[in-house]
């Protein structure tokens, strides 16, 4: 038997093993009870300061890697900048060193009689004669006609050059011209290959023309086509 003594009206009584075992499982299971729930509470409030901690750092490493990667950035613009200048600096440093190339061989050309480039100087055209070579681009038609007025500081305007000599001649055969390969009539006779050339005008275009009968009076002219004539009767062409 037990005595037990209320701690509200201080009265005693006294119970049995069984009752007191109930009493004292109840006393300790209120016990258990309360200290899991404050356990619960403090495990809740470790939780939620941890989640709070943990959002923190999140936050805080989001806002370091933008951060990080926004100074990259920065760092390869910086350095497009500076390969930019350095392509700008070589594409003029190039230019200006082609152009003085430029002019140092411009300047060689007009110092032909300079003897720091040349051994042998030049002192002009010896016959007082030169060649003067005209062209001409986006031509329209086959053939262009020039009237040079003006040569340097030369005025030409009131000069005329009369050309008087022939072009020269050649055609091109293994035959001896004064004893031809005769021709059948009706048959083509191909024209040997003409090639002439100009003093003045160089290399000149021939256009072939046959004749029959050439130093007489009945003299007629005939057709060449694709570079041949067809006689028509026996005779002299």
């Amino acid at each position: 038997m037990h005595e037990i003594k209320c701690p509200n009206c201080g009265k005693a009584f006294t119970i049995d093993e069984a009752g007191f075992a109930s009493i004292l499982k109840q006393v300790r299971d209120e016990e258990f009870n309360k200290d899991l729930s404050e356990r619960l509470h403090q495990f809740e409030r470790e939780k939620q300061a941890a989640l709070t901690l943990a959002a923190s750092q999140a936050e805080q490493s989001k806002a370091t890697a933008l951060a990080q990667q926004q100074k990259q950035i920065s760092e390869l613009n910086i350095k497009v900048m500076e390969l930019q200048k350095d392509k700008e600096l070589a594409v003029a440093q190039a230019v200006a060193k082609i152009q003085t190339e430029m002019a140092d061989k411009d300047k060689k050309i007009v110092e032909l009689n300079n003897p720091t480039y040349f051994d042998e100087l030049w002192n002009g055209f010896t016959t007082g004669e030169c060649y003067v070579v005209v062209g001409v681009q986006e031509l329209l038609s086959m053939e262009a006609s020039f009237m040079v007025t003006k040569l340097g500081n030369v005025d030409l305007s009131q000069s005329y050059l009369e050309d008087k000599d022939e072009p020269i001649v050649t055609i091109d055969t293994d035959y001896d011209l004064d004893n031809l390969p005769k021709a059948l009539v009706g048959t083509p006779y191909k024209l040997f290959d003409v090639i002439a050339e100009d003093y003045v005008c160089g290399e000149v275009k021939v256009i072939p023309s046959v004749y029959y009968a050439y130093t007489s009076s009945s003299k007629g002219q005939i057709d060449v086509v694709d570079g041949a004539f067809t006689p028509f009767i026996d005779g002299k062409y």
